[in-house]
């Protein structure tokens, strides 16, 4: 997937321990890279300890509707979410309701044998040996894996047909770990994945304008995203900047992709004060 070719609407946030950066500087930083990207809308923050030291919003959330981007622009963070998963699974093994060590397999039986040594410390590390399937083929030819999988049992049958990398705790692959732990998280508590993280990380942190994404859930001041269509790659009958690709519905909010929030709730959950 050639990823220069996707111009979504960009949300960047700087967590700093010391800053000192002028406001001349800050302007500067963010028109050059909304002018190198071409990006139609653009939100940042730069906090320090928790405290909001410098914060912008640039251009358009909605490009048809002529939407500016604001404080409330609720963004689609693409793999920041893979943290969320992260935060929710340490959650559990806090609560001594699963451990690293657990095999993947205690939670997922139907996996197939080469799966019997990976644990739940390697989906966290990215060193299961798992590929990545959002990366298997290129976006700019085809999108069809994505539309047809209408479950996570579809997407995780892929995953099992796919060899592993390698032995699982030998090497390390950024890869699709996260959305499997998506579905432990859904078969250790019996709730939705959407459900769990509401319950136990946005509410508990004030996280009100944070979302797990669903094409068909109305979340107010949701921010649009976009791609830059080539007909000599993939004929989708558009030339140039267009709106975004689809995808099943439930890939929208799948564990390693799916959270939308603003910048304010991302710097939140990322650096409470």
């Amino acid at each position: 997937m050639r990823r220069h070719r996707i111009i979504g609407i960009t949300l960047l946030t700087l967590f700093l321990n010391t800053v000192c950066i002028a406001q001349q500087s800050v302007d500067q930083v963010v028109n050059q890279r909304i002018k190198e990207k071409d990006v139609p809308g653009f939100a940042f923050i730069i906090g320090k300890n928790g405290k909001i030291i410098e914060q912008g919003y640039r251009g358009l959330s909605n490009v048809e509707l002529g939407v500016p981007v604001t404080e409330k622009s609720v963004f689609a963070i693409a793999s920041m979410s893979k943290a969320y998963t992260a935060a929710a699974t340490l959650l559990l093994m806090e609560a001594g309701l699963l451990s690293p060590d657990d095999r993947v397999t205690k939670y997922i039986p139907e996996a197939p044998k080469s799966w019997d040594a990976i644990t739940i410390w390697h989906l966290l590390t990215h060193s299961s040996g798992l590929v990545d399937d959002w990366g298997l083929y290129s976006w700019d030819e085809s999108n069809e894996l994505f539309l047809k999988a209408q479950s996570d049992s579809s997407f995780l049958q892929h995953l099992f047909d796919h060899e592993l990398k390698f032995k699982p705790g030998t090497g390390t692959f950024y890869s699709s770990g996260p959305f499997v732990l998506g579905v432990v998280i859904e078969r250790i508590t019996g709730k939705y994945y959407g459900e769990y993280l509401q319950q136990f990380i946005f509410n508990p942190l004030s996280l009100s304008e944070t979302y797990v994404d669903h094409p068909y859930k109305l979340i107010p001041n949701r921010v649009s995203g976009y791609f830059d269509h080539d007909t000599t790659e993939m004929d989708t009958g558009i030339s140039g900047r267009g709106n975004g690709i689809l995808i099943s519905p439930v890939a929208y909010g799948r564990a390693d992709v799916g959270i939308r929030t603003t910048a304010k709730d991302l710097m939140t959950f990322m650096m409470p004060s």
